[in-house]
C-alpha cells in the first residue's frame, strides 16, 4: 500500500507535463484510490491514510472529483451530441460521426446498442462512469448515462454521493430547461430506486438513484449503489413507441428461429456488456429481462444480489433474482444444478482413473456443503474430462434440459468454470462465469451461446463435451403468466 501511494505522489509531478486524457485518468485513478483506501467515512484508524482527518480525506475527495471534471470537460463533452437539438434524430450512421472522439464502441454486430466507458465523458463538467446509446429500427431509442456505479466506480462516501446527486439534478434542471418531477421510490425499479422526472419539449429526463443497507464495524450505514439518468424522446401523437422489440411475455417461443443448419436459437436478445465490473451473472439476467421486455440494470440486480466490483456469487445472485422476480412479475427456475450423488459419481469416476498417478491424487470424500468450483479446479483436467465423459446419463439430461428450455423459448443462464476448455480470445482466462444458452444444434452436438463482454460475443458455439466439461449449473427467467419451462429433471426422468 505505502508504495501505491507513493507511485499516486509521483503521479502529481507526472501530470502535470501530460496532455488532458492522462490528466484525467490520473485524477480518475486517484479518486478510486482514495475511495477504496481512504474511505471518508471511516474513522481515521480504520483509514489507510491514518493522519489524516475525515475532512481532510472529504476535501481530497472533492479535489479529485474536480481534477476529474475539469480534465475530462476538455476531453470529451457529452453536449456534443446536444448541438442542434438534433439528439433524436440521429440514425446509426450520424450518430458514429457526431459521437467520434466521445469512446463509442457498437455492442454487437447488430448495432443496437453503443456504449462508452473510461473515455473521459463528462456532462455538465460532472465525469461519467459509463454511457450507452440504444436503437431501435435506424434511430436513436434512448440514452443511458452512469454518472455513479459502486460496480464501475468502487465505494463512494454518502456525503460526497449525496453532493453528487446535488450536482446532477441542477444540471438537469438546466439541460431540460423544465420543472422537476418527484418520482418516490419506482415501483417498476428492481430495488426501489427513488427517481424524478423531467419533461421538456423533445427530451423525456428520468434519474434514478439507490443507496443500500451495509452492517460495517462502526454500525448500520447507507452505501452508494448507483446514480443513473435515463433519457428518452418525446413521441409525438401517432409517432411509433421507439425501443428494443421486445418478445411477447405470453408467447415466448415467439424468438425462436429454427435455420437449415439445424440451429435453434432465440433471437433478439440485447447484449448487454459488462464492463470492467465482473457483473456476468447480474448482467445476464438483464439481457434475458429485456428481451421480455422488462426494465432491468444490472447494476440494481447487483445491488440485490449484494455483488462487488469483482463479481457476484451464486447465491446471492439466486436470492436477488427471486427478490427482482416478485417485484418485476417473473420467476427463478433452476433447470439443471448437479446434486450431491452426481458429485459423488463424478468423485467416484476420478478417482478411478486417476489412481494411476498414486493414490495422493484422489479426491477425499464428499462432506458437508460443496464448493464446486474448488472440486473441480483441484482435479487433474485430463483426468477430470475423461470422468466427465464417463457421465453419459447426466451428460445426456443436460442437453435435454437446453433443448426443452430453448424450444419453450427461455434463454439460460449457464454458470460455467473456465480454464477447463481452451476459449481463445475470451477476457477471463479462468474462475467462475456466467453466459447465456440461446440454442442448439442436434445434428451436430452443439450448444449456442452468448457472452456478455459486447461486440464479438453475440452469438458462439460450443461442442456438447465441451460444454458439458465446463458445466455448473442452469437456470431459467420466467416471466408470470407465461408457458413454463421445462427442466431436464422434470421431463427427462
Amino acid at each position: 500500500m505505502l508504495r501505491l501511494y507513493g507511485e499516486w505522489l509521483l503521479g502529481v509531478e507526472f501530470c502535470a507535463h501530460r496532455k488532458a486524457r492522462d490528466k484525467s485518468l490520473f485524477f480518475r485513478g486517484s479518486l478510486l484510490f482514495l475511495r477504496v483506501y481512504g474511505d471518508a467515512d471511516c474513522p481515521p484508524s480504520e483509514s489507510f491514510f491514518p493522519t489524516f482527518s475525515v475532512n481532510m480525506r472529504r476535501f481530497l475527495v472533492r479535489l479529485l472529483y474536480f481534477g476529474c471534471a475539469v480534465s475530462g470537460a476538455s476531453a470529451a463533452p457529452l453536449e456534443k451530441l446536444w448541438e442542434k437539438d438534433a439528439l433524436w434524430e440521429f440514425s446509426r450512421e450520424s450518430f458514429e460521426d457526431r459521437a467520434r472522439g466521445l469512446g463509442f464502441e457498437w455492442t454487437s454486430q447488430q448495432k443496437e446498442s453503443a456504449r462508452s466507458a473510461g473515455a473521459d465523458l463528462t456532462l455538465g463538467g460532472i465525469p461519467l462512469a459509463e454511457a450507452v446509446a440504444r436503437f431501435s429500427t435506424d434511430k436513436i431509442s434512448g440514452l443511458v448515462l452512469q454518472f455513479y456505479t459502486r460496480g464501475d466506480s468502487g465505494s463512494l462516501a454518502r456525503a460526497d454521493y449525496e453532493d453528487l446527486l446535488r450536482r446532477t439534478i441542477d444540471l438537469v434542471n438546466s439541460l431540460s430547461q423544465a420543472k422537476p418531477q418527484s418520482l418516490g421510490k419506482d415501483p417498476a425499479s428492481s430495488v426501489r430506486a427513488e427517481g424524478m422526472l423531467w419533461k421538456s419539449q423533445r427530451t423525456t429526463w428520468r434519474l434514478e438513484y439507490s443507496m443500500s443497507r451495509e452492517i460495517t464495524p462502526q454500525g448500520l450505514k447507507m452505501r452508494p449503489e448507483f446514480l443513473r439518468l435515463e433519457l428518452s424522446p418525446v413521441l409525438s401523437k401517432g409517432e411509433p413507441v421507439r425501443g428494443t422489440a421486445a418478445r411477447a411475455l405470453l408467447n415466448p417461443r415467439a424468438g425462436i428461429k429454427n435455420l437449415p443448419n439445424g440451429d435453434v436459437l432465440i433471437e433478439g436478445i440485447p447484449m448487454v456488456d459488462q464492463g470492467q465490473k465482473g457483473y456476468c451473472f447480474p448482467a445476464s439476467a438483464e439481457r434475458i429481462l429485456r428481451s421480455y421486455g422488462m426494465r432491468a440494470d444490472q447494476n440494481e440486480l447487483a445491488q440485490l444480489s449484494g455483488a462487488k466490483g469483482g463479481g457476484s456469487s451464486l447465491s446471492g445472485g439466486i436470492e436477488g433474482l427471486k427478490t427482482a422476480g416478485l417485484r418485476l412479475q417473473f420467476r427463478v427456475k433452476m433447470v439443471d444444478q448437479p446434486e450431491i450423488r452426481e458429485l459423488e459419481t463424478l468423485v467416484r469416476e476420478y478417482n478411478r482413473r486417476v489412481l494411476k498417478y498414486g493414490q495422493k491424487a484422489q479426491v477425499g470424500p464428499l462432506s458437508g456443503g460443496v464448493d464446486l468450483e474448488d472440486l473441480l479446479s483441484g482435479m487433474r483436467p485430463e483426468v477430470l474430462r475423461a470422468a466427465r465423459m464417463g457421465m453419459k446419463v447426466e451428460k445426456s439430461r443436460f442437453f435435454r434440459s437446453i433443448q426443452t428450455s430453448i424450444d419453450g423459448g427461455h434463454p439460460l443462464i449457464w454458470g460455467v468454470l473456465l480454464g477447463l476448455v481452451e476459449e481463445p480470445e475470451i477476457p477471463q482466462a479462468s474462475g467462475w462465469h456466467a453466459r447465456l444458452l440461446v440454442g442448439y444444434n442436434s445434428k451436430t452436438s452443439e450448444c449456442l451461446y452468448s457472452d456478455s463482454w459486447g461486440a464479438g460475443h453475440e452469438l458462439k458455439r460450443m461442442a456438447l463435451d465441451d460444454a458439458w466439461m465446463m458445466h455448473q449449473f442452469t437456470m431459467a427467467l420466467i416471466p408470470t403468466g407465461s408457458d413454463s419451462a421445462a427442466s431436464g429433471r422434470e421431463k427427462g426422468r
